[in-house]
């Protein structure tokens, strides 16, 4: 499991709104059908760290969570 980190932070309405109340949540539903969105409860602040001096820096990607 990743380390976790601003646990004080996972579930407030200034991150979880990023997905509730923009477009975000309106595109979903649209992709997905309005009975297949529910609303975001919590958020991960996941922190990418530095790579050691001279190593080849790694492609940034991405993933997405919660999907089954």
């Amino acid at each position: 499991m990743a380390p976790a980190f601003c646990n004080e932070l996972k579930g407030s309405l200034v991150l979880t709104d990023l997905f509730n109340k923009t477009p975000v949540m309106q595109v979903a539903e649209a992709l997905m059908g309005a009975d297949n969105v529910l609303s975001c409860s919590g958020a991960q602040i996941a922190l990418r760290f530095p790579s050691q001096l001279g190593a080849e820096a790694a492609q940034p990607g991405g993933h997405l969570d919660g999907l089954a």
